[in-house]
């Protein structure tokens, strides 16, 4: 009875606060140029980030909202050729009360050029990238949040999320991938290269892999520890390519060609399905 009413009390703290808070908020808005660099690294909280190319100037705009406990800190900072950005909400009950669900905007505009590297992380929040230059290395960080990849041109792509769906788009380069608990989409992996890592704890996989008549020159692990492993249009299919049999429901395929290509796929709970 206790523990009720020290769980009530605090529920109804957390309402009030939240009520406070709504109506003492107003807009916070921050914009700025940023010089010519070739990697970005943000490190955010409670933010949504967005990197697209836009015209010929490269900037940020952050938008949130101030609160009675202060106004959100957007920090810049340059080391050579590389630009460090830092958002941080000083309201710390977006953290704690799961009834107040906004978070700030971050976007990041930059004009279509060769980047070196661009390296996004969010606490709480979604990350969105429709950037369709080339980048070296793009990696994506989300605690809690969806990602998107609209499509990704490089030598390197690494995303992973503790909780939330990852979507990528057409893919042109490697990937490691990496998924706690949450779905992977993988729209198009045709043109994948060297080593591709693809790890789900919790939640289905789907790779889309157009450009490919099979992968039997390929080469495969792929393994479900509590599921089934579905193929579309032959995908896996060829005298390279073996089906094992483990105890039901989990499942293996593993193709023993030695290419320039390999995929690996494991998700432990959850379907995969290559089509």
């Amino acid at each position: 009875m206790k523990g009720a009413l020290i769980a009530g009390g605090v529920s109804v703290l957390l309402i009030a606060s939240g009520t406070i808070e709504f109506f003492l908020k107003k807009d916070f808005v921050h914009k700025e140029d940023l010089k010519d660099v070739s990697k970005i690294i943000v490190d955010s909280d409670v933010v949504n980030v967005h990197l697209s190319s836009d015209g010929s100037r490269m900037d940020l705009e952050y938008t949130g909202k101030k609160s009675i406990l202060g106004d959100p800190q957007v920090d810049v900072t340059y080391e050579g050729d590389q630009v460090v950005i830092k958002v941080r909400e000083v309201n710390n009950w977006r953290r704690i009360a799961p009834i107040n669900t906004s978070r700030g905007n971050l976007v990041l505009n930059v004009p279509s050029k060769l980047m070196d590297q661009v390296q996004i992380r969010t606490g709480v929040g979604k990350i969105d990238v429709r950037y369709p230059s080339e980048i070296k290395e793009l990696t994506l960080n989300s605690d809690v949040g969806t990602i998107n990849v609209d499509s990704f041109k490089g030598e390197s792509l690494n995303v992973s999320s503790n909780v939330g769906t990852i979507n990528l788009g057409t893919i042109d380069g490697n990937i490691n991938v990496d998924s706690l608990v949450g779905r992977i989409k993988i729209e198009d992996l045709s043109n994948m290269k060297g080593k591709n890592n693809i790890k789900s704890n919790n939640g289905t996989i789907k790779v889309g892999i157009p450009g490919e008549k099979t992968l039997n020159e390929v080469g495969l692990n792929i393994i479900t520890k509590t599921g089934r492993i579905i193929s579309e249009n032959n995908k896996l299919s060829g005298e390279n390519i073996y089906n094992v049999e483990q105890l039901p429901p989990g499942k293996k395929v593993i193709n023993r060609y030695k290419g320039d290509k390999e995929l690996n796929i494991t998700s432990f709970v959850g379907n995969i399905k290559i089509y």
